[in-house]
């Protein structure tokens, strides 16, 4: 695996964003993405849509894009990387594009999980187990460009948005997100394993062949905009915090990984995870999505030992 430091973004991109891209191939908080009908996709940003600032997301997927340049292994598939950049005046509120190449499978979603088998999912949870393990492995030869210490914590996407949610927090929420940061910097700075992680492999963020062959991998991650040095409990969170999380995929990791995945540090992600999600769902006023995200944030907080 190599890292591309001098990459020159094709010249023809910024023409292409004229407006008009047909379907959208997905909608978030930070943007919409488009089939080029070249075998790339474009990823259009906003400055604003969740909790910081959108053109820093797009450079954070780019440099994760870049350094692993295309990866494809026989469980896991990642898009290559076709040159990023600003944007002036593009309807919609977009300010930064991103090119990257489309990989194969269907994408995944809540509703589609949802409707699996009992054997299908189990099926899933086996093969985005090892996907899961095999992205960790790629960390492997960037071990150096890992900071550590007090400089692993100012560079922890987690840490900090934890310190820009704690303003929408009542008093006694306030209490708790501090023990819950100061527990999570105890585990990110004393963990012999950390990885690159993805940071949000969410229903949205990944696509599965089911029908998988064996030159086509069964996942592909996409949206690395959340991504960074941190703990490999970190990619399991929202499996977490959806309560889909079995021993099945706990299981199929550990086995393709070498090692278990710690639950405390998984009840502590999940947490941060909850943490986040209870805040976005409090400003968009959606009061079900409010009370789940209540429910689970204490429910991690009650497994990681953090309260009674």
């Amino acid at each position: 695996m190599t890292i591309i430091t001098d990459f020159k973004a094709p010249e023809t991109v910024p023409a292409m964003l004229a407006g008009d891209y047909g379907p959208a191939l997905g909608e978030g908080l930070w943007g919409r993405t488009y089939d080029l009908g070249d075998g790339t996709v474009v990823k259009l940003a906003r400055a604003g849509g969740g909790i910081g600032d959108g053109r820093d997301l797009i450079e954070r997927e780019a440099k994760a894009l870049k350094a692993f340049a295309g990866y494809q292994g026989a469980d896991l598939s990642l898009p290559a990387y076709y040159g990023h950049g600003p944007l002036d005046a593009e309807p919609g509120g977009f300010c930064r594009w991103l090119r990257l190449g489309k990989i194969t499978g269907t994408v995944f979603s809540e509703a589609r999980y949802l409707a699996l088998s009992t054997a299908n999912k189990t099926q899933l949870s086996t093969e985005l187990g090892r996907a899961l393990a095999d992205y960790h492995r790629l960390s492997e030869p960037l071990a150096s460009q890992c900071p550590e210490g007090e400089a692993l914590i100012a560079a922890s996407r987690r840490d900090w948005i934890i310190g820009q949610v704690l303003d929408d927090l009542p008093a006694d929420e306030v209490i708790l997100a501090k023990r819950l940061r100061g527990r999570y910097r105890q585990w990110l700075t004393a963990s012999p394993r950390l990885v690159w992680a993805h940071g949000d492999v969410n229903p949205s963020n990944f696509l599965w062949d089911a029908q998988r062959t064996p030159d086509r991998p069964a996942i592909g991650l996409v949206d690395f905009a959340e991504n960074g040095w941190d703990l490999p409990a970190v990619d399991l969170a929202h499996w977490r915090t959806l309560g889909w999380l079995d021993q099945t995929l706990l299981d199929a990791y550990g086995q393709a990984a070498g090692h278990d995945m710690p639950m405390e540090a998984v009840h502590i992600v999940g947490a941060i995870n909850a943490l986040i999600g209870m805040v976005l769902d409090r400003r968009l006023d959606d009061r079900d999505a409010v009370g789940r995200a209540e429910a689970t944030f204490r429910d991690c907080l009650a497994a990681a030992r953090l309260i009674d």
